[in-house]
Formats: C-alpha cells, sequence, structure tokens
C-alpha cells in the first residue's frame, strides 16, 4: 500500500523478492505513507521518500514502425506486427492501475496492423483489441499505411485514411491523428 495509490496485490515466488510500485511524480521532497500485508495482516508500515526531480517533458510512444518488405520478407513482417499488438494489449493490461502518465500504451502506426490483427485473431482477442482501444490502452493512428503525403492525389488520400474511419466506429472512438516514423541514418562518422 502506497499513500495515494490504489492498492495492489502480488504474488511473490521466492522468500525474497522485489515489488516495484509506481508513484506520482514529485518536484520537491515529500514523505509518503507505505505498507504491506500477507494475508489480511498488516505486516509493516513506514515512510518512503520518492525521489524530486522535474516531470518529463518528452516521451518516445511505444510502436513498431512497418517496413513492409524492408527489412524482412513480408510473412515475417506480418507476424511481428500481429505479436506486437498482443503484447502492447497484455502489458497494456498490465499497467492499467498505474498513476496516469506511467500507464503503457501501444501505439499501432499504421492501422494495417490491426487490420491484420482482427482479421487472424480469435473472437475474444478482437474484443480485447476493441476494449483497450476504448481504454486508451492502444491508439490508433490514422493512416493505412506508410505512405508519402505529398506524392497522393486527393482519392489516394481519402482511400489512405478509409479504414480509419470504419474502425474509429467500430471501436467507439476517435482517430485525428497520423504517425510516421523511421530510422534516421546519418553518413559519415557515428
Amino acid at each position: 500500500m502506497v499513500e495515494g495509490n490504489e492498492s495492489q496485490k502480488a504474488r511473490f515466488r521466492k522468500v525474497s523478492e522485489t515489488v516495484e510500485v509506481p508513484v506520482a511524480a514529485v518536484t520537491r521532497e515529500t514523505k509518503l505513507r507505505v505498507g504491506y500485508r500477507i494475508r489480511r495482516t498488516a505486516v509493516r508500515h513506514g515512510r518512503g521518500d520518492p525521489e524530486a526531480g522535474p516531470a518529463p517533458d518528452d516521451f518516445s510512444p511505444a510502436h513498431s514502425h512497418t517496413d513492409i518488405g524492408y527489412t524482412a520478407l513480408q510473412a515475417e513482417i506480418e507476424a511481428r506486427q500481429v505479436n506486437n499488438l498482443r503484447l502492447g494489449i497484455e502489458t497494456a493490461r498490465k499497467t492499467a492501475l498505474y498513476p496516469p502518465g506511467a500507464r503503457f500504451i501501444w501505439n499501432v502506426e499504421v492501422l494495417w496492423a490491426a487490420d491484420l490483427y482482427l482479421r487472424r485473431m480469435a473472437p475474444s482477442q478482437r474484443a480485447a483489441f476493441q476494449e483497450a482501444v476504448r481504454k486508451g490502452q492502444v491508439a490508433l493512428h490514422g493512416m493505412y499505411l506508410n505512405e508519402l503525403t505529398g506524392l497522393c492525389r486527393p482519392e489516394e488520400l481519402l482511400r489512405l485514411f478509409r479504414f480509419s474511419t470504419h474502425l474509429a466506429a467500430r471501436c467507439g472512438v476517435r482517430i485525428d491523428s497520423a504517425m510516421t516514423s523511421d530510422i534516421r541514418v546519418r553518413r559519415g562518422g557515428r
């Protein structure tokens, strides 16, 4: 139990084990009440001193870049993208009780990956995907594939974003962002 947090349950497999409990960011020295119970018996209470520091002002979104056929065969990329989404949902579920800002969110860079997932997975996994999207544990971005939008004609742009309108309605969310990311290669030197 950490003051200000919801109680968490943990199952210990060894005599000595570490449990990490996230707390809200602090900007000055702060004392928190900390305690734990074993089978409903209060064992220890004390004070915790979380380290003060500035709140992060930037972050790296968790995602997997989709390079179909550039880094591996298409079938391998398909399997990776589906598995990445499965792992993203699982990790988000595990961190769902963390404080806001510390919860894991998987970003689906292109909706082709979500389309693959929804076509290949069992109904229970498709339902878990939609629930994760509604809870904000999975963020959807509007383009179906990575395209150089500056080279698209108007009809191509409409088709590029059309799946997002269907998926947004299916999941009961609004998709109002697009994501393009790639690696940066420096020539000469490091």
